[in-house]
């Protein structure tokens, strides 16, 4: 997908390095224009920024003309900023992710409450496997009749060559998508999310990743690539009253986990499919409320906090914050994993095994004959989760706080061999597991007492 008119898109950059998203928007060499060289930013619908050639401090100090794009209400993209860069914008911004990633869009826009809302989304690097591991066992048919039978690459792209462990293609394809919806919009979509009076003390950011892996055990893959597509939506809130005020943050987290195309889907070999996929987010507050925590094929659960507030007559006024999880996903279930101030969730298949238990409950996603039973469509297709979860703390919040992820999936394939007309007398199950840990970091400074107040 390109996005049309790339004339208007501006290449901030000392010369032009390969870059696949570059390569989408049909970008070329003849694109880089040197900072020196920018008059204006006005006619320009996306500003793209190429940390390769400059250094942290440039980018935050110097390119004065990323900060004017950002306020501004332009989309602009970074490409690979290390973590070195986005500590050295964070200040500069009212959200910003914390790790290095392929590139990342930032959009911006004045709400009607006078907050700025920033939505950020990233192209990860393409994901690790972390582990792996493989069981074969007779079928119950063959026991009846006694017989016996990869790390993360850097953006090491400065001399025009990507490497096949950079990012992968369908993921870029998303992203470019996105950004080119970015584009067309011209400004942050605000989400629905019912009136927010005056004088209520709050901020709400978005931040969009996708991060691309692929399910692998003992040299068989999935035909595709597949991917973890995460989005929050990040609220905070000052709550005042006569006896002390504090603060809530609430995140609503959407999850989407995609297998890629799989290896095969017969009754003889299925898989690689989704087992599992478990969540985690830790803030320096401490633990209010999570949902979901509990059910089988259906679960719901609300979360709902008043927030007192003052209005423009210095009168007490409770606004509240409310919303819920109510989701049916056949065949899966959902437990709660919260510990400490780490609140989450664990969803996992539960037929035709448990997939949350893969080690010891594998054999029974096999019939007697030692044919593979079939799988859920979450399993072997595209699975979406939401959680929403919440924090609190009397101890006054100020600057850009960190907000760490811990998430994990796992994916298994089944297959038998040697397989005559009606039996397979070995069964076999490969699994492997990835872990991943993105964050961001929010600014707090809107949901102090002597921040001004927000009006309608």
């Amino acid at each position: 997908m390109a996005i049309r008119m790339q004339e208007n898109i501006l290449l901030v950059a000392e010369q032009y390095l390969t870059h696949p998203v570059l390569a989408k928007l049909g970008l070329g060499p003849s694109s880089a224009i040197p900072p020196s060289k920018v008059s204006q930013i006005d006619s320009y619908t996306l500003i793209i920024f190429d940390c390769r050639l400059a250094n942290p401090e440039e980018l935050a100090s110097k390119h004065e003309l990323f900060l004017r794009s950002v306020t501004a209400g332009k989309p602009t993209l970074l490409l690979c900023p290390s973590r070195a860069h986005l500590q050295a914008i964070n200040s500069q911004l009212g959200a910003c992710p914390t790790e290095p990633s392929a590139a990342v869009l930032f959009a911006s826009s004045i709400n009607p409450a006078g907050i700025r809302n920033t939505e950020i989304s990233s192209l990860s690097y393409n994901i690790p496997v972390s582990d792996t591991e493989h069981e074969s066992a007779r079928s119950r048919a063959a026991d009846q009749a006694d017989i016996n039978e990869q790390s993360r690459s850097s953006c090491n792209c400065r001399g025009g060559q990507i490497g096949e462990t950079f990012v992968d293609g369908q993921s870029v394809d998303r992203f470019v998508g996105r950004l080119a919806r970015y584009v067309e919009s011209g400004a942050v979509i605000e989400p629905e999310a019912g009136p927010i009076p005056t004088g209520l003390k709050y901020f709400r950011n978005t931040f969009h990743i996708s991060a691309p892996f692929t399910y692998c055990q003992g040299g068989a893959c999935n035909n595709t690539s597949g991917s973890i597509d995460l989005t929050w939506t990040v609220w905070g809130f000052l709550d005042q009253r006569r006896d002390g005020n504090s603060q809530y943050l609430v995140v609503e987290s959407n999850y989407t986990l995609y297998p890629g195309q799989l290896r095969s889907n017969g009754e003889t070999d299925r898989g690689f499919g989704n087992a599992f996929v478990y969540s985690g987010i830790t803030p320096p507050l401490s633990p209010y409320k999570h949902q979901p925590v509990d059910g089988n094929n259906s679960w719901s659960g609300e979360v709902k906090i008043d927030i007192s507030y003052k209005d423009p007559f210095n009168a007490y006024q409770i606004y509240t914050y409310e919303n819920t999880v109510n989701q049916t996903i056949n065949s899966w279930s959902v437990k709660g994993t919260s510990s400490g101030s780490k609140l989450g969730s664990q969803w996992y298949m539960n037929s035709p095994c448990d997939g949350s238990n893969i080690p010891g409950a594998w054999q029974n996603a096999f019939d007697f004959w030692g044919h593979v039973k079939d799988l859920p469509g979450s399993t072997t297709g595209s699975l979406g989760a939401y959680e929403i979860s919440s924090w609190t703390t009397n101890n006054l919040l100020k600057g850009y706080q960190p907000i760490g992820g811990d998430y994990g999936w796992e994916g298994v394939r089944f297959w038998g061999d040697p397989c005559t007309p009606g039996v397979c007398w070995q069964i076999h199950a490969g699994w492997n597991w990835f872990y991943w840990n993105p964050g961001f970091s929010v600014d707090f400074t809107p949901i102090n007492p002597e921040a001004p107040m927000t009006k309608k």
